[in-house]
């Protein structure tokens, strides 16, 4: 069957010469409809369940052109740190929260996670210069109110809007997962894996095919540059990456952690039977995260 596959495949490769991709800003940010508000009570009662001691409330802010985003706070009675989170995409606060807020729990942190543009309990319609301006405005917001430095913590997506942030903003603490230092490289590196694990395409085939297939990202994708951007932190930086992880396996993760130069005070820490999602959930993440806060 697979060799059948292959024959075929290079057959019509052939025949057509080269297959043209165009990952752009849309696919990426593929919207979903919002949760209506009358399911926040069942998400917040979902998280109060993980400990009966916290608070847990949505909250809002409103962005310069009047649009609101919609998120949580997770209130601790005596908090040592204030975590604001940026979570992957198309993973919304209700469908991600059992894998990011345990940790948050159990390191006595105030958290702070709204959703996306278009996502979740957020209205509106996604771009990436929407989703950068939100996570600055969220970021001043917060900051301006809270008597602690503030956490900057992104997943995937949520990364990249984490480093324009720390690049534009003061922020001690810097927390990354599942980083990628620009689009080509990334798109090189997941090329087979992505063929495999969306497509079900035979790691075999999938580097058969790599040499056939031209990528061309989007103009906003082709701007994305992390490691330019994060070069530009002045403040302490946790690199977190999954070893099964891959859609952004570990070794982009190294990849761009060697490419700063300009940042004194970084860690990189991969961690074992995780994947790009559920990371936080590794046993072991606790003691690194603390130990990189406390420093």
């Amino acid at each position: 069957m697979c060799f059948k596959l292959l024959i075929t495949s290079l057959f019509l490769l052939l025949l057509n010469g080269c297959m043209t991709l165009a990952p752009s800003e849309q696919s990426l940010l593929a919207n979903q409809t919002p949760i209506a508000s009358y399911d926040y009570a069942e998400t917040l009662n979902n998280i109060r369940m993980l400990n009966p001691d916290i608070h847990a409330d949505i909250v809002e802010v409103e962005q310069k052109d009047g649009n609101k985003s919609v998120g949580i706070h997770v209130k601790q009675k005596n908090p040592e740190f204030v975590v604001l989170y940026f979570g992957p995409n198309n993973f919304p606060i209700e469908k991600h929260y059992i894998n990011v807020l345990p940790l948050m729990l159990e390191m006595n942190a105030d958290v702070y996670w709204f959703d996306y543009r278009g996502f979740g309990f957020t209205g509106g319609e996604a771009t990436l210069a929407s989703l950068t301006s939100d996570a600055k405005h969220v970021f001043n917001t917060i900051n301006n109110k809270s008597d602690n430095s503030i956490v900057v913590h992104g997943l995937s997506l949520g990364s990249i809007l984490a480093i324009d942030l720390a690049a534009n903003e003061k922020v001690s603490h810097l927390v990354l997962e599942g980083s990628v230092s620009n689009v080509n490289d990334w798109m090189d590196e997941v090329f087979v894996n992505e063929a495999k694990y969306s497509y079900g395409i035979p790691t075999l085939l999938g580097y058969v095919i790599k040499p056939f297939v031209n990528v061309k990202p989007s103009k906003e994708l082709l701007e994305i540059d992390n490691v330019s951007s994060l070069n530009k932190h002045e403040g302490n930086l946790l690199m977190l990456s999954a070893e099964d992880d891959w859609e952004t396996p570990p070794s982009i993760n190294k990849s761009l952690y060697k490419s700063l130069t300009n940042i004194k005070n970084k860690e990189l820490h991969v961690f074992e039977n995780v994947g790009h999602l559920n990371l936080l959930t590794s046993p072991n993440v606790v003691d690194t995260y603390l130990k990189f806060l406390r420093r």
